[in-house]
């Protein structure tokens, strides 16, 4: 599979990174160099005036008028190149920068296939894993966070899962928690509607719990409010919890913080040999989410480790020390 991952792959993303910053670079010495003509420009206008005036002001005549129109024609066509190069600029830095993120689509794209075979070789002859039908994608999770969530499951082999968000994810989880037999699954999910189609056409068994809580707008750190569970510290508070699967509730690609639900549940529903698992960390809010999480466990010295999955969407990890080889798969 490394062969193949090595094949169909482009650019790395660090390639992409170090390109973009030389486009932006160069794009920032073309604006300095319309700036410095700009300049001069004016420069060249002021003194053209201030001769005149100085010309009449010691021989009381005017400079021939002639010469005036041929002084300004100069000008104005110095302005007029002035002005088609920086339409040319402004397009070109437009092209490049949809070359860029076309290049940047194409690898989450080629990624995301990779992954798709990565994930379906792992789980081939899983003992637990007997529905193997999964649909990922747009609001669902990716195959990046499908195959991180599988190997936390298969080799690490929590016994208390806490899930947010009912979905393809709960597919896997639930037919995990139906062959642990001391395994406790619980899913929060706000949709009433969502939760009875789901259970019409998926069986759950009874070490599964669909939590049903509200959804409402909450602001943190005086920012733009992001969607929140109601009552989620209250109901879950005295749970611990091997792994935490997060892709739930809604979050957006504008908010400052998204999906902080579990926060002030941290450090104390996490057991010693912990994992977490977030999607969407290619957004913002999640990203501050993290960041926060972070802060949370250096702050009661609690040793972590990271790492990340990307496809079409970013996969985050976060994991106790002695698991730090899920972060790494």
């Amino acid at each position: 599979m490394g062969d193949l991952y090595g094949k169909v792959m482009p650019a790395s993303k660090k390639q992409i990174n170090d390109k973009t910053e030389y486009i932006k670079k160069q794009t920032d010495k073309l604006d300095k160099k319309i700036e410095n003509i700009k300049s001069e420009v004016s420069n060249a206008k002021e003194q053209l005036f201030r001769q005149q005036e100085d010309h009449f002001n010691k021989t009381g005549q005017k400079i021939n008028e002639l010469q005036i129109a041929e002084l300004r024609k100069h000008v104005d066509d110095i302005e007029k190149s002035v002005h088609n190069l920086t339409n040319s600029v402004n397009k070109l830095s437009n092209s490049l920068h949809l070359m860029d993120l076309q290049e940047k689509k194409i690898f989450r794209s080629t990624s995301e296939s990779v992954w798709a075979h990565i994930f379906h070789d792992t789980i081939q002859g899983s003992e637990w894993l007997k529905n193997k039908t999964f649909y990922p994608g747009r609001w669902a999770a990716g195959y990046p966070f499908l195959y991180a969530l599988y190997r936390s499951l298969n080799d690490f082999q929590p016994k208390s899962i806490l899930e947010l968000g009912l979905g393809q994810t709960t597919r896997m989880i639930g037919q995990y928690a139906a062959y642990q037999k001391e395994c406790r699954h619980i899913v929060t999910e706000h949709d009433s509607e969502w939760i009875d189609i789901f259970k019409k056409g998926f069986e759950l068994s009874s070490n599964t719990e669909i939590l049903k809580l509200d959804i409402e707008k909450k602001s943190y750190y005086e920012t733009e409010p992001s969607t929140a569970y109601v009552d989620f510290t209250e109901r879950l508070k005295e749970k611990k919890f091997d792994l935490i699967s997060i892709d739930a509730p809604f979050g957006g690609d504008h908010l400052e913080y998204s999906r902080m639900d579990i926060l002030p549940l941290i450090p104390g529903c996490l057991n010693k040999d912990f994992v977490i698992l977030l999607d969407d960390y290619n957004r913002k809010g999640e990203q501050n989410m993290i960041e926060k999480l972070e802060e949370i466990l250096e702050e009661n010295h609690i040793a972590y480790t990271t790492g990340k999955y990307w496809g079409n969407k970013d996969t985050f990890m976060v994991a106790s020390e002695s698991l730090k080889f899920l972060c790494t798969m």
